[in-house]
């Protein structure tokens, strides 16, 4: 096995790879993580293997052993990371009170991670403090590369998922246009959103809180579709197309951890 250092560095470039790591892949990080966490000599080693476990497991979906392992991480070595996965795990276990102080300190000490900025807003969105959910939201999109599909997807999706439907129709149109290598253009947001996932070999049922957005931006009509917050369409560059289903994990990937808080929030709690 690598240095440990190595590893970690490793372990933490492929959560961030273009193409998100599978399920069978992330358990399988888990299993080396574990081997790492034993060889950890130095209180920052070991901040960094406990940061990793869990972010592999706020990807899983495993919030309750995310919290534990974010929460040693923020204790040996305190960051704008690990408070922000302290945060997305609480609100992963629907708990945005207690989330909002991590993420707002996580901003503070950092106020250029999307990461930080897209947990912050959907925490304030849940807490109905809906002035300052605008006001990060805002200064994600200004933060996000709008050359980078993965960065679109991710705001559309948080966009759906805190009512602002026209932004997230209008990102996830530029994200499914630079996927498909030819940037959105001049053409109309909806068509393009209804023509693309055909070609990349996914559909919306993945997406159901985006599916939603789209359908009423389409009821209010055409004047909803072009914001004067999202920067110009001018910027975006196509990006190279991938294997359609490489797309589709991508999508559902990034998604996710919007879309599962978006449907959490709508169940009566005796439901989840």
């Amino acid at each position: 096995m690598p240095a440990p250092a190595t590893k970690i560095s490793q372990l933490i470039a492929k959560l961030a790879d273009s193409v998100p790591p599978s399920q069978f892949e992330l358990h399988v990080m888990l299993r080396e993580l574990a081997k790492l966490k034993k060889m950890a000599r130095h209180t920052q080693s070991l901040a960094e293997v406990h940061l990793v476990i869990g972010a592999v497991n706020l990807r899983l979906g495993k919030f309750d052993d995310a919290l534990v392992a974010c929460r040693i991480a923020d204790g040996l070595c305190s960051t704008a990371a690990t408070k922000t996965n302290v945060g997305a795990a609480l609100l992963g276990l629907h708990q945005p009170m207690e989330a909002v102080g991590h993420l707002a300190e996580a901003a503070n000490l950092d106020d250029r991670r999307l990461d930080t900025l897209l947990n912050l807003c959907s925490c304030l969105s849940q807490l109905g403090s809906v002035e300052d959910a605008r006001a990060v939201f805002a200064r994600a999109l200004e933060v996000a590369r709008f050359d980078q599909p993965r960065d679109l997807f991710q705001l559309a999706a948080m966009a759906s998922s805190s009512g602002y439907d026209a932004e997230a129709v209008e990102l996830l149109a530029r994200a499914l246009a630079l996927r498909s290598g030819q940037p959105l253009g001049d053409r109309d947001p909806i068509e393009v959103i209804r023509e693309t996932p055909a070609q990349l070999g996914f559909d919306l049922t993945h997406m159901p809180v985006l599916a939603a957005a789209i359908d009423r931006t389409t009821a209010l009509g055409p004047e909803v579709q072009r914001l004067a917050m999202l920067p110009s369409r001018t910027g975006d560059v196509p990006v190279a197309a991938v294997d359609p289903h490489e797309a589709e994990a991508e999508v559902i990937a990034w998604t996710k951890p919007y879309r599962d808080r978006a449907t959490a929030a709508t169940l009566d709690p005796d439901e989840r």
